[in-house]
């Protein structure tokens, strides 16, 4: 990919971090809107994405491990045989947990970017950097956030990630949506779903463009299934803001 000049981002003005603050701390997830200070750079992100043709198919079914292939090698599978992957995923009891989407990972949980050269790999150290850094240390009350990770994510038709808390020992504190998706209906699915302990649906935001959703870690949250009548994939980039794991600097 072609180096591209460094890209200007910031955070919009109107952000109002007490009255945010004071949301987080009642229920634990806020909304920011708008997160970008104009719509252009949310806008060029989503059009970088999606001339992006490094796209990543990852399905997770009962193995550990989620079955990752590349768009072009999924794009080549007969019918029956992405048929017989999607059923894999598709959960078969009340708590299993199972994903379909495609992702691009430019920023793992050891914060090194994979790709600073392109416009996706600059918003990642845009992520990073000390104003968001700081805000998001304002809003949430974790003050040992160091950096966030960042991917790019694709939700089409058939695309679902069911209900889980994202627990790990991975020093996550915050997890992030930024929405880039300009035009969506409820009814195409794709909704980012907060549950309470018996599963039922507490609040359903619908995807958006430069909405940045913002939640704690551990909470129960899902994406619903993609709709067949859906025109445009929902597009997205998310991750988690971290700690830095002790010992490492």
């Amino acid at each position: 990919m072609t180096p591209l000049p460094q890209a200007r981002f910031s955070l919009d003005q109107t952000i109002d971090l007490p009255a945010l603050a004071e949301e987080f701390a009642r229920c634990g997830r806020v909304q920011i809107a708008p997160f970008l200070e104009t719509h252009v750079s949310a806008e060029r992100l989503l059009q970088h994405v999606c001339r992006r043709k490094d796209w990543r198919v990852t399905i997770r079914t009962a193995a550990d491990q989620p079955t990752v292939i590349d768009r072009s090698d999924w794009e080549a599978l007969r019918p029956p045989e992405r048929e017989g992957l999607m059923k894999l995923a598709a959960p078969d009891d009340v708590d299993s947990f199972r994903y379909v989407f495609e992702e691009i990972v430019t920023v793992g949980p050891d914060f090194e970017n994979r790709e600073p050269g392109t416009f996706l790999g600059q918003f990642a150290d845009f992520m990073s950097t000390a104003p968001v850094l700081d805000a998001i240390r304002r809003i949430t009350g974790a003050t040992d956030i160091a950096g966030a990770d960042l991917r790019a994510t694709c939700y089409r038709s058939g695309h679902f990630l069911t209900r889980h808390n994202d627990t790990s020992t991975g020093m996550r504190r915050v997890a992030y949506v930024l929405g880039l998706t300009p035009r969506w209906r409820p009814e195409w699915g794709g909704m980012l779903m907060f549950h309470n302990e018996r599963g039922d649906v507490e609040l359903g935001l619908m995807p958006r463009m430069n909405v940045l959703n913002i939640f704690a870690v551990p909470q129960n949250h899902s994406v619903s299934l993609i709709s067949s009548s859906a025109p445009d994939p929902r597009y997205a980039v998310t991750g988690w803001f971290r700690a830095r794991t002790p010992g490492k600097s």
